[in-house]
């Protein structure tokens, strides 16, 4: 079940957020608000506008608290990660904007300083940041809460969204930074409206907040595309490593249950298939010819199949297992990917687990886990095109014909941003394995 503090958390936000970005609407469309904000009388509630807006944006930061405590928590640690991300994009465009509003008061023109605030993009930061760990968590439900606990003996690898938040951090601040400068340097002095309003305009801007999004939206759509062909992913960081794999071995039981044709799939992969069984080696040698494997390792105990792994990955060797879980923990463990055929419940170290008896399920795995992958990377991409486009603009690119940056544009670039991550992360749904259509069909997947 979803927590419920998660659920309240996300509906905070949101309504909060509305509440800001009809009162920013008011100040640039003239849309309708409370007497005392109104703007009618020459910007002379500019203080109450500005005052409003904070308190409003100041709860959304209080009711996610956690986020900032653990983005700090990242940097003690030299390890940024998402929550670091997004409290360097909420937590400096609203400390800016407390800035402004302090100044509305103690300043001069108090309506000077209210088209500069940058309250809605910090509250419109966390929003999506709540909506990607709901979606998480709903992903995590949908498994049975199998996740992340299956990866004993590999470490704790840092999710991909960890990964490419700990690079835009830097990212963001050397933009920010840059933009500066070169303000300094074309105002031969320092400018207000140019040196810091640029610059808080680039590091609101250039702060990809859509990357919450990426990794719980494409697993939600990948189970929801797996669990009908009798594929369950634990791990939503499993699927670069099943796409990494070149090295599949397969205990008895897997190749009874795969047959010959899910080995010729996956050799039409590109990978080197082998055959691990406790059966004596003319046992072994018969199986092996039976299902086209080259490779096989006779009167295989739990230790062997171990030591099989650890050597293949000394070599170069990315190694999948496969089996049913008799004997095959540590294997699993050991293994770059670890596949459990069957609903053995007492084995919880493989992050993947196939439950029919379907000879081309286990292609799919590596099928599915790819469009996953590819999935995630446009996600990225289509995100950072988005940016690249919004960056010039908010970096006062066109400040000589006279176009102003509204922070409401901010809104509108990040929303872009999860609109398409979204959408096309549900193209997943859509996604066919032609492999498994006709026999010695070895045709990229479909789903690009």
């Amino acid at each position: 079940m979803i927590a419920k503090r998660n659920i309240i958390r996300l509906i905070i936000s949101a309504c909060l957020l509305a509440i800001i970005i009809y009162l920013s609407l008011g100040l640039t469309v003239g849309a309708p608000v409370p007497t005392f904000l109104s703007f009618g009388d020459g910007y002379g509630n500019a203080r109450w506008f500005a005052l409003t807006q904070c308190v409003l944006s100041a709860v959304v930061l209080g009711v996610n608290y956690d986020c900032f405590k653990n983005g700090v928590v990242a940097i003690f640690k030299k390890s940024p990660d998402l929550n670091t991300l997004v409290m360097l994009g909420a937590g400096a465009p609203f400390i800016y904007s407390l800035v402004l509003t302090v100044l509305t008061f103690t300043g001069g023109s108090a309506s000077g300083y209210v088209f500069d605030l940058h309250f809605a993009p910090s509250a419109a930061v966390l929003t999506i940041f709540d909506i990607g760990a709901l979606l998480e968590e709903r992903s995590f439900n949908h498994t049975g809460g199998a996740i992340k606990d299956t990866c004993t003996g590999k470490g704790t690898p840092r999710s991909f969204s960890d990964r490419v938040a700990g690079i835009f951090v830097l990212v963001m601040i050397l933009a920010a930074l840059m933009n500066f400068i070169i303000w300094l340097l074309i105002d031969r002095g320092f400018n207000y409206e140019h040196c810091v309003a640029y610059a808080m305009n680039v590091l609101v801007v250039s702060c990809p907040c859509a990357l919450a999004l990426i990794t719980p939206v494409v697993s939600m759509a990948t189970t929801h595309k797996s669990v009908p062909l009798g594929i369950l992913y634990k791990d939503p960081e499993v699927f670069q490593r099943l796409c990494d794999i070149n090295v599949v071995l397969l205990d008895r039981s897997a190749v009874q249950t795969d047959s010959a044709e899910a080995v010729k799939l996956l050799k039409g992969r590109g990978m080197r298939v082998a055959l691990l069984t406790e059966d004596d080696r003319d046992a072994a040698r018969a199986l092996s010819a039976a299902a086209g494997i080259d490779d096989f390792l006779a009167e295989a105990r739990a230790g062997d199949k171990l030591t099989a792994v650890t050597n293949l990955q000394s070599i170069g060797g990315c190694v999948a297992m496969v089996g049913e879980g008799i004997g095959d923990s540590e294997a699993f463990k050991q293994s770059d990917a670890g596949i459990l055929i069957g609903d053995n419940t007492a084995e919880n170290s493989a992050e993947t687990v196939i439950f029919n008896k379907d000879a081309q399920t286990l292609d799919a795995v590596f099928g599915l886990s790819r469009a996953a992958v590819r999935n995630r990377k446009q996600n990225l991409c289509g995100t950072l095109i988005v940016e690249l486009i919004a960056v010039p603009v908010a970096a006062g690119a066109f400040s000589g014909l006279g176009f102003i940056f509204d922070p409401l544009i901010a809104v509108a670039c990040m929303c872009l941003g999860s609109v398409f991550v979204v959408l096309n992360s549900l193209r997943l749904l859509l996604y066919k394995n032609k492999k498994s259509i006709k026999e010695n069909n070895y045709e990229k997947d479909s789903f690009n």
